[in-house]
């Protein structure tokens, strides 16, 4: 498509499409940044959750194991 504004004059077109160009294209790489944090953001967070949810299972495990020992008399041993 030909700008109105343009007839004649094909240098200050090309000019135009450039400053286009190089706008679209510092939008897109910051974009593209602030994708990458988020991608990288919930990444970790999801593998905080895990974590937190595997460390909360094997507490409740322990205390389990721990538990049963105490109410069969004999004090819980030390893993060491």
């Amino acid at each position: 498509m030909v700008d109105p504004g343009c007839v004649g004059v094909s240098w200050a077109c090309d000019m135009r499409s450039r400053t286009k160009r190089v706008r679209l294209k510092l939008i897109g790489g910051a974009l593209t940044s602030v994708a990458a944090v988020g991608a990288v953001a919930s990444g970790l967070l999801g593998y905080w959750n895990v974590w937190k949810s595997v460390r909360a299972d094997l507490s409740q495990e322990g205390q389990k194991l721990s538990g049963d020992k105490r109410t069969s008399g004999e004090p819980a041993k030390s893993l060491e």
